[in-house]
């Protein structure tokens, strides 16, 4: 049978805490912080969670705020993608730092048990709407009016309106350009194991193997391993600066559909193979990946420090 247990005044030393279980005259006294962690309100005891799907298997995360909207997506391989269209790689940093606030988030305080007379809450015009699909299903979530330092929100697929922090707000009020990846190589040095080189010089393909490199064409020699190195550190180095508004249909103003440069690098324990072309037009200086149809624009010296490795191999 369970049985009540009655918890009265502090002892008149600090640290105690009178107690006793109901129906028995014995005074007992406990340690006075097992109060506060009874003492809990319906709110404390509530799941406070604002998404209820499970985050990590989401597939789509579309998100509309002041008129702007953007959508990133999992491609067949489970990459995030920035869906402009066409798509184009998100920088995962960014896509984790999001997946993160959607997991941690939780309401502030109850507004309203249920969405009866949800108009009044700013929900017509929010400040924010972010549609989740995943494995378990789609839900929206839409902050409407300021309401102190929070906002008013409620999900599709709960029944109480509540607040959320701000800062949620902030996190997800994000530029386009925000969101893609400014990394035109993803390979590790240490793991590259075949590299070719077109340039306006020549085509050139170097091969490592047994922790050594070697050209093999246009002739076979040996090569420098620290020189290779910082080869191929220059060229995981090279990041976009900013991201021309155009479409893949428009590759020819930015020199591309006939780059100077193409670097094609092998790497990891797959074989995995990345692309990207380079071309200089006037003063700039413009890059695509393999995997990605809309161009970036590189830093006028970008490519400085890769034509002076090359000089030196």
């Amino acid at each position: 049978m369970p049985s009540r247990r009655l918890l009265g005044d502090e002892t008149p030393t600090s640290g105690g805490l009178y107690a006793q279980v109901a129906g028995n005259p014995r005074v007992i006294t406990l340690a006075s912080y097992l109060k506060s962690s009874l003492e809990k309100s319906m709110f404390d005891l509530r799941d406070k969670r604002v998404v209820t799907l499970n985050v990590d298997q989401l597939q789509k995360i579309e998100v509309e705020s002041k008129g702007k909207t953007w959508t990133i997506a999992r491609n067949p391989e489970g990459v995030w993608d920035l869906v402009l269209p066409p798509p184009v790689r998100a920088d995962h940093f960014s896509v984790d730092e999001l997946v993160s606030q959607l997991r941690t988030a939780a309401m502030q305080a109850i507004v309203a048990e249920d969405k009866k007379g949800e108009s009044k809450y700013g929900f017509g015009s929010p400040a924010l709407r972010i549609t989740l699909t995943g494995s378990g299903g789609t839900q929206t979530l839409t902050l409407g009016k300021k309401d102190g330092d929070n906002y008013d929100a409620v999900n599709s697929a709960l029944d109480p309106i509540f607040t959320l922090s701000s800062n949620f707000l902030t996190q997800f009020q994000k530029e386009p350009a925000d969101l893609r990846d400014k990394g035109l190589f993803a390979f590790s040095a240490f793991d590259a194991k075949r590299l070719e080189i077109t340039t306006p010089q020549g085509h050139r393909t170097f091969e490592q193997k047994n922790n050594k490199w070697k050209q093999t064409s246009p002739s076979a020699k040996d090569e420098p391993s620290d020189k290779m190195e910082s080869l191929l550190n220059d060229l995981r180095d090279l990041r976009a600066e900013s991201f021309p508004k155009t479409s893949p249909e428009n590759l020819a103003a930015f020199g591309l559909t006939r780059p100077g440069y193409t670097f094609q690098v092998q790497f990891g324990a797959k074989n995995q193979t990345e692309t990207v072309e380079v071309a200089k037009v006037g003063d700039h200086v413009y890059a695509r990946r393999s995997t990605d149809p809309l161009p970036s624009e590189l830093p006028k010296n970008a490519l400085d420090s890769i034509d002076k490795d090359l000089g030196a191999l």
